[in-house]
């Protein structure tokens, strides 16, 4: 360890050893005598190889402390006890030491379970317990006063857990622990650590220590048909290393799955033998980052030589992290009885970082892909028509089934440009016979209760949808609306050639032609012969002078100025008012021969027309919520079932109207556009969009993915594929038919001439006035 992180540790074990002896042992040290035996026990499973080892480091720290120390006037005696792998021998042991030897302090017991019944019995017996392997978090030495920890426990690893599923855009997760005391207590705060991340953990695997092979394989079949593929194992290493054999023979050691352990069995990987290291090809482990230095390769090679001589039928071995903080807190333990001053270790360790950053990864194992999910039931729904958006065939003779169209293109295109891999298959929504399992919102519902992954394909984004799943963002605009049957309008065309107008501009055309007239006449009567005549000719020429001008045949020429400006200006005018009058004709002539046989929703809501829809979708709802009669609608499936049942009527068992979203209605309408057409109004939707569990961290990535698709020209050259040029993402409203032309649209030019005329007209009548009174 470092002086700094050493010092409270010291610190800790000093005080209260020192509380204990240092009045015995101050007037034997000034005196000079025989080095004091201080009693220490140490409580350690004998059966396990991290036993064995954690003996070797513990006999080679007190050789090494005192051949530095010699004239220290205290020497520790171990008095070793074997916990057997138990609880109940480690409590048992601890309670020898207590009474019949009367310890000064107890090192040790090996597992987090172990030394918490050791530290009550401390708590009770006032002895120090110093553990340098018991790491679970909820063993505290703030709550136990006699309780010191030398190792860093558990807690200070999920940080750095999180840093790696942050690097990698890991959001789900599945904890594998074992259930015990070490095994729950870091999960706490890895679910905090996964929080600051937006990371969550759909689902805990627990496994008891005394499992069988046949329970733990159960457990690992279970979480390979989940969809979340990263797991954190925090288990001992014996049960760990038969977790990660079955894993391996379950096939579950791939690419497609990512694992990390925790430094529990990071710490100890060069004790294990080499049948364990070879499943466990592709995991991941975290442990503190331990500096190399001249004084760390001496201690491992005369660690190494210690313990092969004293266990030859083992193989050869490496010194832990455990064995580190072992050797340390001898040293700490051996100075804190010898004086009140703490001097500096003789041997630094481990050097751990305060942030997540700064903890080094001391072992990568080759991790395959990275991959977090497998949606291995990533739904399609089963349609029997509109298969340019989902089309389901299937090989008989290879029994393989394909499944393509236009939504499909759209999530591959998605996934493709997705931080990270996301492997996925597709599976139809489907029956035993091959038919469509439910509706649409039965799939959807299916997500929410977790039976399957996803769901793309041509899904309406809606309200009540969105309670249980989530939803990305649209691919596609949408909204839903009617077609109805084409039906000739030749009752009307005798009198279509005065649709082009409304009645006011009808009446305000006809009196602007009299006042024009009134006011040509007006001025030329006087001076010009061809307006003079009896009065029924000044009329007739006046009327039909103004009126000629409507298709310039007017013969009649003026004399007068300002008649030539009023003459103008209503040319213009008339010249305006044709060219309009000519194109709304021509459109109206269009128009009126594909007339709706229904232009109303409300008109079918109160006959007794019957109205069908796509099956399956949401519409029926939609029109039960409008008060159409449940009875009256019928469900179709198809194009060619859609001109079907329009084709035959009501009267025939078809219906008067279809109600279908605007993408289907193109398709319908690009195959049918000569007999059938939309009418009513565009009732909007949020659009297509794929569905996800709820929570689900998938979704705003994929929604990101979804904004490169659209905004680039993926989106549209994957329209042009299905859908040729009959296909749009943008859905315009609905715009009523104008009918006429109305008076508004040309006030301006009857204000201009009729100011002209007027202007004219006084002008005319100043002069003439004038003339008259000098004569």
């Amino acid at each position: 360890m470092t002086e700094r992180r050493l010092f409270p540790v010291l610190f800790s074990i000093f005080f209260l050893v020192f509380c204990l002896s240092h009045g015995r042992r101050g007037n034997l040290a000034a005196a000079g005598r025989t080095p004091v035996s201080v009693p220490v026990g140490v409580v350690l499973d004998f059966k396990t190889s991290f036993g064995r080892m954690s003996t070797t480091t513990i006999s080679l720290a007190l050789e090494d402390f005192y051949s530095v120390h010699a004239n220290y006037t205290t020497r520790l005696r171990l008095h070793t006890r074997d916990s057997k792998t138990d609880v109940i021998g480690a409590a048992s042991a601890a309670l020898d030491l207590m009474k019949n030897v009367r310890v000064q302090a107890i090192m040790g017991p090996i597992t987090s379970s172990q030394a918490e019944f050791i530290v009550n019995l401390g708590s009770k017996t006032k002895v120090p317990i110093v553990s340098f392997s018991a790491t679970s978090p909820s063993l505290s030495p703030a709550q136990s006063p006699y309780f010191v920890r030398t190792a860093l426990d558990d807690s200070s690893q999920v940080r750095c857990i999180a840093s790696i599923l942050k690097l990698f855009g890991w959001r789900q997760v599945v904890p594998i622990y074992e259930d015990t005391q070490y095994g729950r207590g870091i999960i706490p705060y890895l679910v905090d650590a996964l929080q600051d991340i937006d990371g969550r953990i759909p689902y805990r695997s627990v496994i008891q220590p005394s499992a069988s092979d046949d329970k733990i394989k159960e457990e690992l079949l279970k979480l390979k048909t989940m969809s979340t593929r990263v797991f954190v194992v925090h288990m001992s290493p014996s049960l760990a290393s038969r977790l990660f054999l079955l894993a391996s023979e379950n096939e579950m050691i791939e690419d497609e799955y990512v694992w990390i352990v925790t430094d529990g069995m990071t710490n100890l990987l060069g004790s294990m033998n080499t049948t364990i290291i070879e499943s466990m090809q592709g995991v991941l482990g975290v442990r503190p980052y331990v500096p190399k230095s001249p004084r760390l390769a001496d201690f491992t090679r005369r660690w190494r030589r210690k313990y092969q001589g004293e266990n030859p039928d083992e193989e050869a071995t490496e010194p832990s992290l455990y064995s580190l903080w072992a050797y340390d807190t001898v040293w700490g333990l051996a100075m804190a009885e010898e004086s009140l001053g703490v001097s500096k270790p003789g041997f630094q360790s481990v050097q751990i970082g305060n942030d997540s950053t700064d903890l080094g990864l001391s072992r990568y194992l080759r991790v395959g892909d990275t991959d977090q999910w497998e949606e291995a039931e990533d739904r399609r729904p089963v349609k029997d028509g509109f298969n340019e958006f989902m089309k389901v065939e299937r090989n008989v003779n290879s029994n393989q089934t394909e499944i393509t169209g236009f939504c499909v293109d759209v999530f591959d295109s998605v996934m493709k440009v997705m931080p990270y891999n996301v492997p996925y298959e597709y599976v139809p929504f489907e029956d035993l016979n091959g038919k469509s399992a439910g509706s649409y919102n039965d799939l959807v519902n299916q997500v929410a209760e977790q039976g399957y992954d996803a769901v793309v394909g041509d899904t309406t984004i809606l309200a009540n949808r969105s309670r249980n799943v989530d939803f990305t963002l649209p691919f596609t605009e949408s909204g839903w609306t009617m077609i109805v049957l084409v039906k000739e309008n030749n009752g009307k065309s005798g009198w279509i050639f005065v649709k082009p107008w409304r009645s006011d501009l009808w009446i305000a055309s006809f009196a602007f032609f009299v006042f024009t007239g009134f006011v040509v006449w007006m001025i030329e009567h006087r001076v010009n012969p061809a307006f003079r005549g009896h009065p029924t000719q000044h009329l007739g020429r006046s009327f039909y002078f103004t009126f000629s001008t409507m298709v310039f045949s007017h013969r009649e020429s003026v004399v007068s100025n300002l008649s030539r400006i009023v003459i103008i200006v209503w040319v213009f005018v008339v010249l305006t008012l044709q060219s309009s009058f000519t194109a709304n004709l021509t459109a109206l002539l269009t128009s009126q021969k594909q007339e709706p046989a229904f232009t109303d929703i409300t008109q079918l809501i109160n006959s007794e027309h019957s109205v069908g829809y796509q099956k399956g979708s949401f519409i029926y709802d939609q029109l039960i919520a409008k008060d159409f009669n449940g009875k009256r609608i019928k469900a179709y499936g198809s194009p060619d079932d859609y001109k079907a049942a329009l084709s035959n009527r009501t009267q025939d068992g078809g219906v008067a109207a279809i109600f279908d979203e605007m993408p289907f209605i193109r398709i319908f309408l690009s195959k049918y556009h000569s007999d059938f057409m939309i009418s009513g109004p565009i009732y909007k939707t949020n659009g297509f969009g794929f569905v996800f569990p709820k929570g689900s961290p998938l979704v705003s990535d994929v929604s990101r993915a979804i904004f490169s698709v659209t905004e680039g020209d993926i989106m549209r050259d994957i329209g042009k594929r299905w859908f040729k040029n009959n296909f749009s993402y943008v859905i315009e409203e609905s715009k009523p038919s104008s009918g006429g032309l109305p008076l508004k649209s040309f006030e301006g030019l009857f204000f201009i001439t009729g100011s002209v005329s007027t202007t004219s007209l006084f002008l005319f009548l100043v002069i003439f006035f004038h003339r008259n009174r000098k004569t």
